[in-house]
């Protein structure tokens, strides 16, 4: 919505203007987003129902409505699958017990409760992946573009570590398209 008015708005300031210096700077500014051996557009979203719909909207527009080149799409904020089926098989056969002695054996003390919780957050993540991975599946059938994976950082906020983190999975994943 925002974005493709943002970027169609030289167009309209071009019609707009018949003559005069800013109509020839605003050309110089079309000049340069139109031409695709110089601007690419590349949208950012993430795996869920809503930012993919409105990407694949966002992705048709651009080519279609504004006629401009477009780069691949970056996928922010992507769980990993952290568990094999046989280890989510386990958890789901176990009583807590078994977890709990498991924890005293490498110096933990464990109740019930955190067992629960850990299972559960086990659980949640794999619930995430699952649903991530249909969006991204709904996001490649729309789109014509390579897709570039980031993953979700667990920290409590984006510092320049993460910043860091993000800068070298990007780079790598580019490179390899």
């Amino acid at each position: 919505g925002h974005m493709l008015t943002f970027v169609g708005a030289p167009r309209g300031f071009y019609d707009a203007i018949p003559v005069g210096p800013i109509r020839t700077q605003v050309r110089w500014v079309l000049d340069m987003i139109e031409d695709p051996a110089r601007t690419h557009v590349s949208l950012v979203t993430s795996a869920e129902e809503m930012p993919v719909a409105e990407t694949i909207e966002t992705l048709a527009a651009l080519h279609g409505r504004l006629g401009l080149a477009t780069g691949p799409v970056f996928v922010n904020g992507l769980y990993d699958s952290y568990f094999t089926a046989a280890e989510i098989e386990t958890v789901n056969r176990s009583e807590p017990d078994a977890f709990i002695r498991l924890g005293e054996g490498v110096g933990l003390d464990l109740d019930k409760d955190d067992i629960d919780a850990a299972v559960s957050y086990g659980r949640f993540l794999e619930a995430r992946h699952a649903i991530q991975r249909k969006h991204l599946r709904a996001l490649k059938r729309g789109i014509d573009r390579p897709l570039v994976e980031l993953p979700f950082l667990f920290s409590a906020g984006l510092g320049a570590p993460d910043v860091a983190t993000l800068a070298d999975v990007i780079e790598a994943r580019v490179a390899a398209l």
